[in-house]
């Protein structure tokens, strides 16, 4: 109906209850595509209030609503490349603002790297041994878990920031390690 949504979103709390996010206040947004990402389905929607596209989890959302307010957004959707977007984030998480990132894999991981970036992604010789991968993602805490889970051989190269927030992050595991 090219119009806009209201909802409510919960996450879940160890007493397995439902807990409604921003103190049970209704989102509004404006819906433009839905995705399936881990076996889980996504709306994609534009929020008027960031100027940004969102994500939210379709089973998270609660009383769901069409407004009378028109739907927004189409400027910054309409040339939006679900494949590319969803691609960028790791699990559905994330900022919806990607960066260039670029990791130092040993060749045994190539195959890995395209599986999950596709075959159009930048992979230069390192050595004979490394090439380095160059990919646009959304950099957050469930990329540097796939990252980790692929091994100590892999690391980044560059941005400076990135580097030191994974070593934070390791840093930091490794200290709820008992």
């Amino acid at each position: 109906e090219n119009k806009q949504i209201s909802f409510k979103y919960f996450n879940w709390n160890e007493k397995k209850e439902m807990v409604l996010k921003h103190g049970g206040e209704r989102y509004m947004v404006s819906p433009w595509e839905m995705t399936i990402n881990e076996e889980k389905y996504y709306l994609i929607a534009y929020d008027g209030k960031s100027g940004k596209l969102k994500h939210y989890r379709v089973d998270k959302m609660l009383d769901c609503r069409i407004t009378d307010c028109k739907r927004e957004g189409k400027d910054v959707t309409e040339f939006l490349d679900l494949g590319e977007y969803t691609k960028n984030m790791f699990y559905m998480f994330g900022t919806g603002s990607t960066e260039l990132v670029r990791i130092s894999c040993p060749n045994s991981l190539a195959g890995v790297i395209i599986d999950r970036f596709g075959v159009d992604i930048s992979m230069i010789k390192e050595n004979d041994e490394r090439f380095i991968a160059a990919v646009h993602i959304d950099i957050s805490p469930q990329f540097f878990g796939w990252l980790f889970g692929l091994s100590s051989n892999v690391r980044i190269v560059s941005p400076e920031w990135a580097k030191n927030e994974y070593k934070k992050m390791l840093a930091s595991s490794l200290e709820s390690v008992e």
